[in-house]
């Protein structure tokens, strides 16, 4: 407990914690909102299994990708792209349903929409979820306290985004995600012009006063785990 409590007052760690926040209430807009209040209504529960199908192989195949292309492209590209596409998803569904209504079109015209519309949504994940583990690994070297601080913030993105089920309206959902990607993207984009540079192995080129604040603190933390 004390461990991770130091590691989220580690600037690094709180610019990444928004990022984790959004994982949380993302997997859980999918996992909940875009299965039961927008393939269900609109194509039909039997539809549920096969675009969220869709959903997890684009994932896969970009996960696969990222180590190729990674190194290629530059990390950079790699959030930018993997913020762009959630905010395409996001964006659409505001639009559509406040302009048009979610159910406008027919069911076929809707098959048009939401598969390709899940894939943008799965390619996405895949690109920002790569990008946040290679970060972990390689800036606090893999450390428990470091995940477990990550899965208390997602696990708090899951609880909120089952919570408001039921008394937010699907829009205003889509609208909060979204502002929650926004700060997230903001806070990376601090971390890695402000404080150290995003690369392929997590984030290198640090700050001289960055760098005797991490020593000092790599110290103290072996002084307390030699006194335990």
């Amino acid at each position: 407990m004390m461990t991770t409590g130091r590691i989220m007052r580690d600037r690094k760690m709180a610019l990444l914690l928004p990022l984790m926040l959004y994982d949380g209430l993302s997997r859980g807009f999918t996992t909940a909102d875009f299965t039961g209040s927008i393939i269900t209504p609109c194509l039909g529960v039997n539809s549920v299994g096969l675009v969220m199908a869709v959903y997890a192989a684009t994932n896969a195949i970009f996960c696969a990708a990222f180590g190729k292309i990674g190194d290629v492209i530059g990390m950079r590209v790699i959030v930018f792209v993997g913020v762009l596409l959630h905010a395409i998803f996001f964006i659409f569904f505001i639009v559509w349903t406040e302009v048009f209504g979610l159910q406008s079109l027919g069911e076929w015209p809707m098959r048009l929409v939401i598969w390709p519309l899940g894939s943008v949504l799965g390619a996405g994940d895949a690109l920002l979820y790569s990008v946040f583990s290679a970060t972990m690994m390689g800036t606090f070297n893999g450390k428990v306290a470091a995940f477990s601080t990550f899965k208390f913030w997602t696990s708090l993105g899951y609880v909120v985004a089952f919570v408001w089920g039921s008394y937010v309206s699907l829009t205003l959902k889509c609208a909060l995600v979204l502002a929650c990607l926004v700060v997230s993207a903001h806070a990376v984009l601090v971390l890695d012009r402000v404080v150290q540079p995003i690369t392929q192995k997590g984030l290198k080129g640090q700050h001289p006063a960055a760098a005797v604040e991490t020593d000092k603190r790599a110290l103290l933390d072996k002084e307390q785990e030699s006194d335990m």
